[in-house]
């Protein structure tokens, strides 16, 4: 409660109301937050990803069940800034009000998380109702558990990976659910954030040492329970370091003991009735969840074959990566790309068809081997200078120098003072440009050489006109 006097007006005024010249004004107190999120339905570009997301990896809660957890863990965010400001976690930013300033404090956020641990409940009740996931419930009335939650994870990271889009807000929720599923007891969320924390040191060498000796602890710990994922993720940061014969050895362990999980066939009725335990079968979600692990893990092996010069191996390895991932476009399309690099080599037609795959999805690599495909192989350099055209167009260099030799190809000699016309222009905004374009320059010099000079008797011959030949006819 508070007084006011207006206008030599005695009257009391509360909470909330102001009487003024007969005008009831209602205020409304200030948000207790210091910023407010932008609405979900801004933030989220494609409805349609996410609802066939859920829909194949055979989840029995589909997106809009798991919508009102999304959305609480969103709009809860400015209480956790509040709580890292109060605390002194978090420096406080003047201006929080512009775009600029909000994705600053989003950052600043995603770097101050506190750490937790199972058994914990801080994430937890800080974003969901008091009940935690109980509270949820799907239509049916089926309970949402963390592996739902593993799953909306999931597809903002594939939302993410697949259109190039990067949201720090949903890259903030993306971290929330992962503690939340921690304090939950999910120990492959406790492997993903330590072995990702990892990563990152491994990657930038800029991780706070808590994170890291926290990290190592926690995978120490799981690894000495044989946990699956986290055998994975050790295989994988020897991966990154390219200690090959360590990331074979742990893959080898982790592929051993997964594969007999998701491919574990029940037991017949006879010997069902006769056992003491009762059959459970694994989880859809986990199964596909699981499938989409071992396809990553059969690409990493494929890459280490193809580092040496092993091609028939790696070929399997991608062929059986492909076979078990069926909701991961990003891995797939680059499976695709590295198996078009190796029937490069050896079969050029099944080269071309895995480019064309991944072509269609926007796939910038593929394009100018395609352009090349068809240039010196087939023969075709009109289909050559289409594909080259395409690259052109998401700024892909040895594109343009494709479509400078197919233009070449062609005795297309306008269209290639164009192309170099082109180059040279983009050329100050491109820096990384500059020796491919030294290297461009060095190797093509004859056929530039006679580009000039093609332009330059075209402007001879337009300089050597008479007045009267630039008249309208009239």
């Amino acid at each position: 409660m508070f007084i006011k006097n207006i206008n030599n007006s005695s009257k009391i005024v509360a909470f909330g109301y102001t009487n003024i010249r007969n005008r009831l004004i209602i205020k409304r107190p200030a948000s207790s937050s210091s910023f407010q999120m932008p609405k979900i339905n801004q933030q989220i570009l494609k409805n349609k990803f996410y609802k066939h997301l859920f829909f194949s990896m055979d989840s029995e809660v589909s997106f809009n069940d798991i919508k009102p957890v999304f959305k609480d863990i969103y709009y809860n965010i400015p209480k956790l800034s509040d709580y890292l400001s109060i605390n002194g976690i978090m420096k406080p930013i003047k201006d929080d009000t512009t775009n600029e300033s909000m994705g600053q404090k989003i950052s600043q956020i995603i770097i101050s998380l506190p750490e937790t641990s199972m058994g914990n409940t801080f994430y937890t009740k800080m974003f969901l109702p008091p009940k935690g996931l109980e509270s949820y419930k799907t239509k049916f009335g089926s309970p949402i558990t963390y592996l739902e939650l593993m799953l909306l994870r999931h597809s903002l990271i594939q939302f993410k990976d697949t259109y190039r889009v990067y949201n720090k807000s949903f890259h903030l929720v993306e971290e929330i659910i992962l503690k939340i599923c921690i304090e939950l007891g999910c120990k492959d969320a406790l492997s993903i954030e330590s072995f990702e924390k990892m990563m990152n040191e491994v990657k930038t060498n800029k991780a706070r040492d808590i994170d890291i000796k926290q990290s190592k602890n926690n995978l120490r710990t799981l690894l000495k329970q044989q946990h699956p994922i986290t055998l994975k993720h050790i295989g994988d940061l020897n991966f990154q370091l390219r200690k090959y014969d360590q990331c074979l050895e742990y893959y080898g362990k982790y592929l051993n003991i997964i594969l007999s999980k998701v491919n574990e066939v029940p037991p017949s009725a006879f010997s069902s009735l006769f056992s003491k335990k009762k059959y459970k079968p694994m989880s859809p979600l986990l199964k596909q969840l699981y499938f989409l692990d071992i396809a990553r893990t059969y690409n990493n092996i494929a890459k280490v074959y193809l580092s040496n010069n092993q091609i028939y191996d790696c070929e399997r390895f991608l062929k059986e990566s492909l076979i078990q991932n069926q909701n991961n476009m990003s891995l797939k399309l680059v499976t695709y790309y590295l198996l078009g690099l190796i029937y490069s080599t050896y079969d050029p037609v099944l080269s071309k068809q895995c480019f064309q795959i991944i072509s269609v999805e926007g796939f910038k690599e593929s394009f100018k081997h395609l352009g090349n495909l068809e240039l010196n192989y087939f023969g075709d350099a009109s289909k050559a200078s289409n594909w080259f055209e395409l690259g052109v167009h998401l700024e892909d260099f040895h594109c343009y120098v494709g479509l400078f030799d197919a233009s070449m190809n062609q005795n297309n000699l306008n269209r290639c003072f164009n192309v170099l016309d082109l180059m040279q222009k983009r050329l100050p905004h491109k820096p990384k440009w500059k020796p491919l374009m030294e290297s461009f320059v060095q190797t093509r010099g004859e056929k530039i050489k006679i580009v000039q000079n093609h332009y330059k008797k075209l402007i001879e011959a337009e300089e050597s006109k008479s007045p009267s030949d630039n008249m309208w006819n009239l």
